[in-house]
């Protein structure tokens, strides 16, 4: 999934990005072929343009805890 490059881990250890998505629910693909297999607590939250948060790069923390 690409928008993971764009996730971030905020210091209270939530994991964060923006992504653009037509499904109905939001994100049903990419749940069903990757993100329920890593994430137990996924929430969807409609925006209506791209947002940053801060935090550590989300996949430079996977490389560090691996």
């Amino acid at each position: 999934v690409e928008s993971l490059h764009r996730a971030v881990r905020t210091p209270t250890g939530m994991i964060k990005w923006t992504e653009r998505c037509y499904c109905n629910p939001p994100l049903a693909h990419e749940r069903s072929t990757v993100l329920d297999r890593y994430f137990d607590q996924l929430h969807t939250e409609a925006i209506t343009k791209h947002e940053e948060y801060e935090g550590r790069p989300f996949l430079q923390y996977l490389e560090e805890i691996s």
